[in-house]
């Protein structure tokens, strides 16, 4: 049921959610995408019952469906013509490198410890990464408006 209604809810989202980066911007989709993600992760870590999981998912299914479709768009944004093909695949291998070491390193921490512990730590990650964006897009943007007013 996990896996079943996060996919109906990714499939919804991706048929609008680049209307919204492009009308409110990549920084708020991204935000709300890690904070729905961290949500979710601290959902399954406490979760009792099928109810709360499926929450979960939904939430999942927002931080992915935003997150990553509005990522990849904007790789693709931020490069010239003849390097999209590059700049996909560097996405690409950004995310499978991430699924291929992260469940090793989830693996050491829930053998450790355990899940609850495992997936608050993800949860973690996800407000550290949404700091480390938020740093890279303030430059960023104080970059792209330097350059454009000169």
């Amino acid at each position: 049921m996990f896996f079943s209604v996060g996919a109906i809810i990714l499939f919804i989202l991706r048929l609008f959610v680049g209307k919204l980066a492009d009308q409110q911007g990549l920084t708020l989709v991204v935000n709300i995408s890690l904070i729905a993600t961290a949500l979710s992760m601290t959902l399954i870590g406490f979760a009792p019952a099928l109810g709360l999981l499926l929450v979960a998912s939904v939430l999942k299914s927002i931080g992915q469906g935003g997150g990553q479709i509005s990522l990849q768009a904007e790789c693709i944004k931020r490069v010239d013509a003849g390097r999209v093909g590059v700049a996909t695949s560097t996405f690409y291998i950004g995310a499978d490198l991430g699924q291929g070491i992260g469940p090793m390193i989830g693996g050491a921490i829930s053998s450790t410890f355990n899940y609850t512990i495992l997936f608050l730590f993800c949860a973690a990650l996800m407000i550290v990464a949404m700091l480390f964006f938020n740093l890279y897009q303030s430059k960023y943007d104080k970059a792209r408006t330097r350059f454009t007013v000169q």
